[in-house]
Formats: structure tokens, sequence, C-alpha cells
């Protein structure tokens, strides 16, 4: 009988009746079988198995008396006990506690049939003063197969500490609007438990996924964090959604607020909004994005600079298909690119966006300074020194030479005659790409561009309606190609792409901007 849990029995029915606390459910007097007989009953719900307790079953919060948990009374944590009568070395048991946020334990493997304690931070309980949270727990029998789920358990949560504050101050009614901030909105943070040395931050999920430096608190007060207008900006008309993380005493546990959603709201023209994204993204100089993913994905301008010729120009050119690979620059303020190869052409929107709208090129690799791709047989679309798989994923040629950190590739690169004879970087380690950028700060003697090069995989003619071009851009006397490239894109896709000016002259405060004046098609 010791796994009858797994068993829906069928000869007899058990009904129960739930006190205050799930460890006093008892059988009603309509059951004539006895605890020892009728250990448990599960039945389907959610993809797991519900498990209901019996008498002999344990679920309670130590601390909590007649369903009520007092926040101010515990020192660091919560006690939950949990037993179960088929409990047995090796299960795996976990709880789940469901308040202002879902918080799972780690999960245990029992030793024996002995109750299991699990613990609840402070945190967990005091963010919900004045609310009601359900706790579960769940259990694989051996660690494997079936989920089995208790019964739920109510505590309300008291508590005299100080409330959260979770909100953006410039927003109205959940709404806020991008025109009425100056340079930045205002985020409020303080849960019951902040204190010095807590170290906290805010997430801000829209069109791309923002975070927010992490701040160091100094004592119980409120923490405001700056949002930048060009993070709110690039949302108007979308919703974004925030949430804040914390780690007391800057250590141990990762704490996830419950999220708040905001409407962005505004009347800034698209290409204005696009040059003011574009500002933003110049000026950033992250070294990673999120999940470890390469600078590009959310920092810098992607774009290819064309010339007007028989092919469209946001097409792969006659050269590009030759080499299976299309030469793009990547500009940043800490790149240290000033010119381009041609006057006008097109931006990429970040990688992140591009993923999000099912639009990502393929990025293959980069070099520092210009490689000259074009001319000379380079093997791997364009990122290789000899020939190898095109199967690998990742085709850069400097790990191979064992280059990854600028003090390796400047002495690599101070052994080899010029520029022609670079190694690749690669664009899938954050590491290397940024190393293709720092060492863009001291240029070597044998380093003669003045624009660096990133390799993206050809893609087919005629698909423009498929890329992520966020705009055409042009430099000094290049706004008639850039004019022509906006009118055939809107001849071929029927889409508008605005057109905008890069100016390094005013790198300092952004070079790109937006004048209805150079648009050859209004939106």
């Amino acid at each position: 009988m010791k796994r009858l849990a797994t068993t829906l029995l069928t000869y007899a029915f058990l009904s129960l009746s739930i006190t205050a606390h799930a460890d006093q459910i008892t059988p009603s007097p309509e059951s004539s079988l006895p605890p020892a007989v009728m250990t448990a009953v599960t039945e389907q719900a959610s993809g797991s198995l519900i498990h209901a307790q019996t008498a002999n079953s344990t679920f309670q919060v130590v601390e909590a008396f007649s369903g009520t948990l007092d926040a101010d009374a515990l020192s660091t944590q919560a006690t939950v006990k949990v037993a179960y009568p088929t409990l047995d070395a090796r299960d795996t048991v976990g709880i789940r506690w469901g308040g202002i946020a879902v918080r799972d334990s780690p999960i245990q493997t029992a030793t024996s049939s002995g109750e299991l304690n699990f613990a609840v931070p402070k945190a967990w309980v005091s963010e919900n003063i004045g609310r009601s949270v359900t706790l579960t727990y769940s259990y694989k029998e051996g660690g494997t197969g079936t989920l089995y789920t208790s019964t739920p358990l109510s505590i309300a949560v008291t508590g005299a500490q100080s409330s959260t504050t979770f909100d953006v101050v410039e927003a109205v009614n959940g709404t806020l609007n991008a025109d009425a901030l100056n340079t930045q909105a205002t985020v409020k943070v303080a849960y019951p438990t902040l204190d010095a040395r807590d170290t906290v931050g805010i997430r801000w999920s829209g069109i791309a996924v923002r975070d927010s430096p992490i701040q160091t608190a100094t004592s119980s007060g409120e923490l405001n964090f700056a949002v930048p207008k060009a993070w709110v900006s690039e949302n108007i008309g979308r919703s974004v959604t925030l949430t804040y993380s914390y780690k007391e005493g800057g250590t141990g546990a990762l704490y996830t607020s419950a999220p708040i959603n905001l409407q962005i709201a505004g009347t800034t023209p698209i290409g204005q909004q696009v040059a003011v994204n574009l500002n933003a993204r110049f000026k950033s100089t992250v070294e990673k994005c999120s999940n470890d993913t390469p600078a590009y994905y959310c920092s810098g301008v992607m774009l290819r600079s064309t010339e007007t010729g028989n092919y469209d120009p946001w097409d792969p050119s006659p050269s590009a298909v030759k080499l299976d690979g299309v030469s793009f620059s990547y500009i940043r303020s800490d790149a240290y690119v000033n010119s381009f190869y041609h006057n006008h052409g097109f931006v990429f929107l970040p990688q992140e966006q591009a993923i999000a709208k099912g639009q990502a090129p393929d990025y293959l690799c980069i070099y520092a300074y210009d490689a000259g791709t074009i001319v000379g047989a380079r093997s791997d679309k364009g990122c290789g020194l000899k020939v190898r798989s095109l199967n690998a994923a990742d085709l850069s040629s400097c790990s191979a030479k064992g280059v990854r950190t600028p003090a390796q590739w400047y002495a690599y690169t101070q052994e080899i005659p010029n520029r022609d004879y670079q190694c690749s970087l690669s664009t899938k380690d954050a590491v290397q790409f940024a190393t293709s950028l720092k060492v863009r700060a001291s240029k070597p003697n044998n380093m003669d561009s003045i624009w660096n090069e990133v390799m993206v995989k050809t893609w087919p003619q005629g698909a423009g309606v498929n890329l992520p071009i966020e705009a055409f851009f042009y430099t000094d006397n290049g706004l008639s190609g850039a004019k022509t490239a906006q009118t055939k894109f809107k001849q071929k896709t029927n889409l508008v792409i605005p057109i905008v000016r890069v100016d390094f002259s005013k790198s300092a405060s952004g070079p790109f901007s937006y004048e209805a004046t150079d648009q050859a098609v209004q939106p």
C-alpha cells in the first residue's frame, strides 16, 4: 500500500473537509474507511495530479496562527513543514508561494520518510502585507514520473512595516506620454524589507529589454531610477512591462517584483523618433546585452553603405552574392568610426528587435578595421583565413589564432603586413565583439582603414519587406541616393522608411537627425 497516492482509488470515495491549516484535514463523517486504508485520493487538474491530504499529512506554516502570518514577528524567514503519507527517500519536493509574485522554493530530495522543512524568506512574506497568499507543495515519487500537487493552503499576511512602492512618477492612470518628458521618466521603488546594502535594479521590457544600472541602497528609503526618454519613445503606441529585482544585502537570492504595465502615448513623428533611438544606441557603450549576447544586440548602429546601381540598394550586390557575405559597419561613440565607404545606405534594427520581429540577419564575424573582403580570396563568406567547414556555427577566424582579447589582437596584428590579413572576431561571443571596438581606440600603423567591417550572410534578392530596415541614411552630399532608395523601397514594399542624416561633427549630442524636407516619401 506504499504508493496508493499514484492510483485513483475507485472502490470508495473519501470526502474531505479542509480547515484553516492543511495539516488539520480530516475525513468527513460520510467516509467509512479509516485513514490507514484510504491514504490518498488524486484527481487530474492543470496537467498534474492534485494530492488531497489526509489526517497523517502535514502542511503548515509554523509561525502562522489561525490562518494569519505576522511579518513583523519574523526574524529572517518563516518555516513551512511538509509531509504526506507516501513520503520516502529520493522523493523530490518543493513549495510554491503565490502572492504579489509567484515564488518557488529550491527543490529538496527527501532522505527518509520524515517531515521536510522549507524556508520562506521574510522578503516573500513582507511584500504581501495586507494580502492573502496561497501555498502548495508538489512532489515526484523517487524524483521521477508524475508531479503531484497538494491542495492549496491560504494564509493572510499582516504587519506594520512600510508598504511597497513601485510606480512611474510621470505616468497617469497607467499611461506614460513620451512627449511630456524632458530627458527621462522616474521610477520609484521601495519594498518592506529595503535596507542599506540591498542591490536593486529595474527591467523595462518593450520593443527591447532594457536593464537599469544596479543601485546599492544606503538606507531604507525609496530608490529613484531614471528611464531615458529614448526607452519610452521607441515604444509609442505599445505597452511596456516593468519589474524590479533585488538582493538583500547585495548577496544571495534574487527577488523579482510583480510586473506593472504601462501604455506609452505620444505624437513624435516616426522619423524623429527613429533618430532619437539611433542616437541613444550610438551613445550606449555596454560591453554586452542581456543573456551575455554581444553588444550589437541592444546598442550601437549596424548599417550598410551602398551605391546606386542596377540592383535595389537593399539587395546584396553582385560581389556580395559571389562572396555569400554582405559587408556592414558598426558604429557607436566608442568605435571611432567617422566615415563610410559610400555616402548613403540603410540601417538595420538592433538584433534584439530584429529577432522579436522574426527578421534577424545572420551576423557572421567582425573585423576591427575594414578587411577589404571583396578584394582577394577569403573563405567562409568573407570571415576566414583558410578554407574551413561552412557548417561551423561561428565562422570567425581569430579564435583559431588564439586571439580573443585586445592584448592578443594587438600581438597578432603587429605580425601581419596590413589590414587585408586580419583575422575576424566573433559576432557570437560578446568578449570578442567587444574586443573589435576596444582596439579601435589605438589604431596600429598597419591598419589604414577608418571604419570596421561586419560580415552578414547574404539574403535572397527581392526580400526587402522581410529585412529589419530601420532607416535610410546619408552623409555629406548623399541625400539624392537616400531619396532614390526610399522611393524604390516604397514602390517595391509599400513601406515608408524614414531618411536620417549622419553628421559625425555632432557625435557628442548624437550624429543622427531627421528633417521632413529630406523625405522623398512622406509617411
